[in-house]
């Protein structure tokens, strides 16, 4: 169907890569047979290198993507195809016994290249207070993904501007520019979104970035 869609129209959006992840929730096959092939992770990551061989002989550029999460967040045993994309999920629904940058350090030393998966506000969890920091853990994370080769990043969140505003728009410019003053990007913020309100929202912002809220 996407080589009949590229054909037709050849300006269509390009598929960047196929997911092969596993159903969420767990659950793995235990039978004699799939033991054989390892832990889970190595079972998931199996069923990943032969979906991204058989990928890539159609489209030598195509990929498959999954998570590293769950039941199968821990690096597998098995060395991967190249064209296996890898999202990892360090900070939430990991079964590993490595804290979160441990694993994204793992991870990074078994693929050329890596996403994060992570939480930021979800109101499941704050019920949409700012919760997240934007002006030091969160800048500090970004920075800290740059230097382990992080190059994506998948997020859930709020839709609150209160709660996340401030952070989305800082962490958007981080990406780009990971060095960038955050201390000057946030007056512009404040003076451009609130004028004469600006030191007053400022100094709400600066409390709410480390908890006071």
């Amino acid at each position: 169907a996407y080589r009949q869609a590229r054909q037709s129209d050849p300006h269509a959006p390009r598929a960047w890569a196929v997911s092969v992840e596993p159903a969420d929730g767990g659950g793995h096959c235990e039978c004699a047979e799939c033991l054989k092939l390892g832990s889970v992770s190595d079972r998931v990551f199996h069923l990943a290198n032969l979906v991204a061989r058989a990928v890539r002989q159609e489209f030598p550029d195509g990929r498959v993507s999954l998570f590293a999460y769950n039941e199968h967040a821990a690096v597998p045993q098995i060395e991967l195809e190249q064209n296996v994309y890898v999202a990892v999920i360090p900070y939430g629904f990991q079964r590993t016994d490595l804290a979160p940058e441990q694993l994204i350090d793992a991870w990074s030393r078994k693929v050329r290249a890596l996403a994060i998966y992570d939480y930021w506000s979800i109101p499941d969890w704050s019920h949409d207070a700012p919760t997240f920091d934007p002006l030091g853990a969160g800048p500090a994370k970004l920075r800290s993904w740059q230097r382990r080769g992080v190059n994506g990043f998948l997020c859930e969140s709020t839709y609150s501007g209160d709660a996340m505003g401030l952070a989305w728009w800082l962490m958007s410019r981080l990406t780009w520019q990971p060095d960038g003053d955050v201390d000057a990007w946030f007056g512009a913020y404040c003076r451009d979104c609130f004028g004469a309100g600006a030191p007053a929202i400022e100094r709400m912002l600066r409390r709410w970035s480390v908890g006071y809220w």
